[in-house]
């Protein structure tokens, strides 16, 4: 498939899904590509469902997309009442809680199921992270992953429930600034019983930092951008901007912010959704979004809705480049042989016995080679490919 013809679906996405949004019927005669590709490229970044309404409002929705949609609906309203039950788990016993990210947004979109979600995020106190296994097993959940030194577990039931519970809100050694901004989440919270809820306006600044995390290593999708349209919206009048604005200097983020801002701001306004579909029909088509607008539109495109091992690799190398030659070499070793403060942020138990740190990297090894030989061969062709360029 040729650019153009991709960025003209994924410019058809972005025109559906402004229609959903502000309730604006789509105009039939501007969908020129293939509903199921249209539908095939919102999937990859879980804006399937909210195109899906789209369509269903002007006849062209496929009765298998309405079906899917159906099923986020079925899966979200199954998260809100399961949800409930664990916070009320952990408010008898006591622990603190915030829940996070998209459990919060998906109510601003204009419908339900408009907001897919794979999963719920709480944060929770640290202290009690056994006694909160205990209440996910007790609820008959199977631990995906529990105290592997990352800043969540994870607890799996049947048929679609799926839960990441945090200890912290970012990973203390890949986003060390982020890591000390949010490391005191509940402190800063306003607090009701043993729930905690952030404010708008630190809301806002924990989604975006959330966002360029994935933005900055392998990638976010289109979503985000309709997740930072929508907030705002939703908030139009009642955010302390200059608060705001403040906070993400702290955190390095400021430009980002502003710039997915002005984006989403501009390619979710349905008239220019609409000019832009009508743009490819002229034979000496003008973009019109700038040259950065498009690049950045571009990045969030190619990533997915959780980015991309591409990307995630190529990102990780260049930063490599920049403190000296040789970074796929850099890479492969900072693999295999990581610094101390990986292990004291994601292997504390390793960083306290380092006679454990030999068996580690042994084990490490094992695992790329013989248990995940796919996944490391695809890392390697992308560090041989970088060195390339």
């Amino acid at each position: 498939m040729d650019k153009n013809t991709a960025r003209r679906i994924y410019d058809t996405v972005i025109y559906l899904t402004s229609c959903a949004l502000s309730g604006d019927r789509a105009e039939a005669d501007l969908i020129v590509d293939d509903v199921r590709r249209i539908l095939s490229f919102a999937k990859r970044h879980s804006l399937n469902a909210i195109v899906t309404s789209a369509l269903m409002q002007i006849g062209l929705a496929p009765a298998d997309a309405i079906t899917e949609r159906n099923l986020a609906i079925r899966k979200i309203m199954l998260l809100d009442a399961e949800r409930e039950e664990i916070l009320r788990a952990l408010e008898k016993e006591k622990i603190d809680y915030m829940v996070l990210k998209g459990v919060i947004i998906k109510d601003l979109y204009p419908s339900i199921g408009d907001r897919q979600m794979a999963d719920n995020d709480i944060l929770f106190d640290a202290r009690y992270r056994k006694t909160v296994r205990d209440i996910m097993l007790a609820r008959g959940y199977k631990v995906e992953s529990y105290d592997m030194g990352d800043n969540h577990d994870v607890y799996l039931k049947e048929p679609v429930y799926n839960f990441e519970m945090h200890t912290h809100l970012f990973n203390s050694y890949y986003h060390s600034v982020f890591f000390r901004y949010f490391e005191n989440a509940f402190a800063r919270a306003k607090k009701d019983g043993f729930a905690h809820y952030m404010t708008d306006e630190d809301y806002y600044v924990y989604v975006k930092a959330h966002e360029y995390k994935h933005y900055s290593a392998g990638g976010t999708g289109i979503r985000s951008l309709v997740d930072t349209f929508v907030y705002l919206n939703a908030k139009k009048g009642l955010l302390n901007e200059e608060y705001i604005e403040a906070e993400l200097e702290k955190l390095g983020i400021s430009d980002y912010e502003k710039n997915t801002r002005k984006l989403a701001s501009k390619i979710f306004s349905t008239d220019f959704a609409k000019a832009n579909i009508l743009s490819y029909k002229s034979e000496n088509r003008t973009d019109l979004l700038s040259k950065e607008e498009r690049l950045m539109l571009d990045n969030f495109f190619l990533s997915g809705s959780y980015g991309t091992a591409e990307r995630s690799v190529e990102r990780e190398i260049d930063k490599m480049e920049e403190k000296g030659a040789h970074s796929g070499i850099k890479y492969i070793f900072s693999r295999i042989f990581p610094p101390m403060e990986y292990y004291k942020a994601n292997y504390p138990r390793v960083y306290r016995y380092k006679i454990l740190i030999p068996f580690f990297i042994v084990g490490r090894v094992f695992s790329m080679i013989f248990l995940r030989p796919r996944a490391t061969a695809r890392k390697l062709k992308i560090v041989f490919k970088h060195k390339k360029k």
